[in-house]
């Protein structure tokens, strides 16, 4: 697939409509939409044919080419659909258990085969035979990129009859995207469904992703020893819902890059996005402080300028907090000027918010736009009134 799109990509070409959507799409800021296409065919992470297309994965953007007229169709931000496992999708099994196999970084990767060790095999030995085989795999263009999965199986984290085990696993393409996260979450509503009040895993003691079961409420209950002699951890997880947690409560610990990393998760991409491109609008993130009034650690962002006269001015711009698995900006605005805020590009979710938000304060009516952000998507938002509030308060 790679070699045909390579061989004839001096023939990759699009209409003007296709241009204008991969741009819209996808925010893509050039001249030459065809050259970046190009370019991103060169570079792709992964080509996946499907049909009459070929899909180009490259840095989170999926470019649809139609193979035989070598058409670039279009080109979308990575967004999978999640969706309970099918009989049909039993046969992808074999590949996901050999990519959710944990190989510490530098070492090298065991052949495909291991799977067949009976300790490894147990997972996916004729699934969906037996009570507690259930699933839900994550589709990108029609292709089976990811999956969960549990069994109640004599297997590294097996608890009682009662406790479904869970694996899942993301083709390394893929990862970085969020969608980890869609898979759990659904996966534990069908647990729910299926009557099922708690789930278990075992995870390498130090494996990153204890941190990502950690923020899905998973809690260590045991440390144990593998067949290959890996310390793991047994994590256990009640099923009842994923409530909102505000972090960085305790006075005594001061927030750093690790515990907001930590409580993030995949979201701390997104967050480090956000301030990194805050400079860009001379708005600075200021040092965590914490607040009695709230009881959590909190953070700024401050816009400073200096007037005619030469007097130095600073004017906050929007607050920032953490919490499990997103952050959230608030930002506070005059009642009189909410019509200017609904006349803002930004996207109709924060037209929503704004027309639906109530006037706070009694001397001074205000508004209060919260955001709680998971996502690149978001973000715009989040430029376009950080830059309408900062010429508001000069």
């Amino acid at each position: 697939m790679t070699d045909d799109l390579i061989k004839n990509i001096k023939s990759l070409h699009t209409t003007q409509t296709g241009e204008e959507r991969i741009k819209r799409n996808i925010n893509l800021q050039t001249d030459d939409v065809v050259a970046w296409c190009k370019k991103a065919v060169q570079q792709a992470d992964i080509i996946i044919g499907h049909g009459k297309n070929r899909y180009v994965y490259h840095n989170g953007v999926a470019i649809t080419i139609n193979i035989h007229s070598n058409t670039i169709i279009t080109a979308h931000k990575i967004n999978a659909k999640v969706r309970a496992m099918r009989e049909s999708d039993y046969v992808c099994l074999p590949e996901f258990l050999y990519q959710a196999l944990y190989i510490p970084e530098g070492e090298e990767w065991p052949p495909r085969n291991i799977i067949n060790d009976p300790e490894i095999f147990v997972y996916i030995k004729d699934f969906g035979a037996q009570p507690g085989d259930l699933g839900v795999v994550a589709e990108q263009n029609g292709q089976v990129i990811g999956a969960a999965w549990t069994r109640i199986i004599p297997a590294y984290g097996h608890i009682d009859k009662d406790t479904p085990e869970l694996a899942i696993s993301i083709l390394p393409e893929f990862r970085g995207y969020g969608i980890g996260a869609k898979l759990m979450k659904k996966l534990f509503e069908v647990l729910q469904k299926n009557g099922y009040k708690q789930t278990s895993l075992s995870v390498q003691k130090d494996n990153p992703a204890v941190r990502f079961y950690q923020w899905l409420g998973y809690e260590i209950s045991d440390e144990r020893v593998d067949h290959a002699g890996h310390k793991d951890f047994l994590m256990i997880k009640e099923l009842g819902g994923m409530d909102k947690e505000q972090l960085l409560r305790n006075p005594e610990i001061q927030p750093t890059d690790e515990i907001i990393a930590g409580g993030l998760c995949a979201a701390y991409k997104v967050f480090t996005k956000f301030v990194n491109e805050l400079e860009r609008y001379d708005i600075a993130l200021m040092d965590w402080r914490y607040y009695n009034d709230g009881k959590a650690w909190l953070s700024k962002g401050e816009y400073k300028w200096t007037t005619r006269r030469g007097t130095n001015k600073v004017k906050p711009i929007c607050w920032i907090s953490i919490w499990r698995g997103f952050f959230r900006a608030s930002f506070f605005f005059g009642f009189d000027i909410k019509k200017d805020l609904l006349e803002l590009s930004i996207s109709q979710n924060a037209k929503e918010l704004i027309r639906n938000a109530k006037p706070m304060g009694k001397s001074m009516r205000f508004l209060s736009l919260v955001f709680d952000v998971s996502n690149e998507e978001q973000l715009g938002d989040l430029y376009t009134l950080s830059e309408f509030r900062k010429k508001r308060v000069k």
